[in-house]
């Protein structure tokens, strides 16, 4: 009777385990998402303002 008290806290420590990894998992992936949008935020508004400020961009003769 001892193993199956002993097999059922197994069984539910891996559960919890899994459950923590995926949140963990899940938080690290949307931070990582969150940087790589804010980088290419950041690139997108320099590359505005560096056509505002180049005369050849302002002129459309490209």
């Amino acid at each position: 009777m001892s193993f199956l008290i002993h097999l059922g806290s197994l069984v539910s420590f891996i559960v919890v385990l899994a459950f923590w990894t995926l949140v963990v998992y899940a938080t690290v992936q949307r931070v990582v998402n969150l940087l790589i949008d804010r980088k290419r935020h950041a690139d997108a508004v320099r590359d505005l303002w560096s056509e505002r400020r180049s005369p050849v961009a302002n002129t459309g003769d490209c």
